[in-house]
């Protein structure tokens, strides 16, 4: 990755952590959960909205670091409108990529999501990106 790449990731995170999108409990919702990192102390709340199999709405709050409300606010973008085994799929792939993958034409599917690609590099966050997306992993496998 070069150094013009690493900037713009680094602007879209704190873009993302600053001015997050989908944050704050929803009027109507048709799943929850809720998860605390005991080793990291990050807590995250998920709101689903769904309709027939399609994931209509993602909303969040969470407490912990920039990272974590960074990736928070890109799944929320990232996720919303598609169908729940489209999800599940993207979830499955961002979740391999985030731990295993040096390739970053991987991570060109995941548009402005691929600015998390840098934190593969430092494992004491990878715990933080990680939080929400096995969190609606979790609601959306019922």
């Amino acid at each position: 990755m070069d150094l013009s790449s690493t900037e713009l990731h680094r602007e879209i995170l704190l873009d993302h952590s600053k001015s997050p999108q989908n944050k704050g409990q929803p009027a109507e919702f048709d799943l929850t959960a809720e998860h605390r990192d005991r080793e990291t102390g990050d807590e995250v709340v998920i709101w689903l909205s769904l309709s027939g199999d399609a994931l209509v709405e993602i909303h969040w709050e969470a407490k912990g670091s920039g990272v974590l409300n960074a990736s928070c606010s890109l799944m929320s973008e990232h996720l919303k409108g598609q169908g729940i085994m489209s999800a599940l799929s993207s979830i499955e792939s961002f979740l391999g990529m985030l731990t295993n993958s040096d390739d970053i034409e991987d991570w060109e599917q995941f548009g402005d999501t691929a600015a998390l690609s840098g934190i593969r590099h430092l494992p004491a966050r990878v715990q933080c990106a990680a939080l929400p997306w096995r969190v609606t992993q979790t609601l959306l496998q019922g």
